[in-house]
């Protein structure tokens, strides 16, 4: 499935916006506070937001600033991501956010990078970019800087984590004897 994902999802370099499509074809909607839902039954899947947003009919595409998602497990919100835009493809389901991307969950785990990718399908994060993951830990803190990452969109991981390039990891807190 990993392999999978970074299938689908590469294709973007570190700090490149994504191509421009058909803007000056078919048409095109801008409003400002924008906002989409997914809900699957009585519960809510997401829900994506922005600032302000215009959509390509033609491409099926919402290109946003101040974008920020949401993300629900069992109704409730389980964790979130802002950046300063994004593009979300409402036919394939997959969007790439850029500038200043922060994603946190209700556990307190954060992951900072400049281009993450999220594939709906797939319910996963991408980013070859460096990222900076902090853990929060019972007695202290775990900072994770590295290229690349996969996680879920609860911020857990996606089957093994495997370090490809550029790995550092940092624990801040107090250390226990194991004997």
């Amino acid at each position: 499935m990993i392999a999978g994902a970074a299938a689908l999802l590469s294709g973007l370099s570190c700090g490149e916006k994504p191509v421009e499509y058909s803007s000056d074809t078919g048409r095109i909607q801008t409003v400002s506070g924008f906002r989409l839902t997914q809900a699957e039954g009585a519960g809510r899947s997401w829900s994506l937001q922005g600032d302000t947003a215009v959509y390509l009919e033609e491409d099926s595409l919402v290109t946003l600033t101040g974008v920020f998602i949401t993300f629900f497990e069992d109704n409730l919100p389980e964790s979130t991501v802002s950046s300063d835009s994004g593009r979300a493809n409402l036919t394939s389901g997959r969007t790439v956010l850029w500038g200043s991307v922060v994603a946190r969950n209700t556990g307190g785990r954060v992951l900072e990078t400049q281009l993450l990718e999220w594939d709906d399908s797939l319910g996963v994060f991408h980013t070859d970019c460096l990222a900076v993951f902090t853990v929060p830990e019972v007695d202290g803190v775990t900072v994770l800087r590295g290229m690349g990452v996969t996680l879920d969109t609860g911020l857990g991981t996606v089957g093994d984590i495997q370090v490809h390039e550029s790995f550092q990891a940092v624990y801040s807190g107090e250390v226990t004897d194991l004997d």
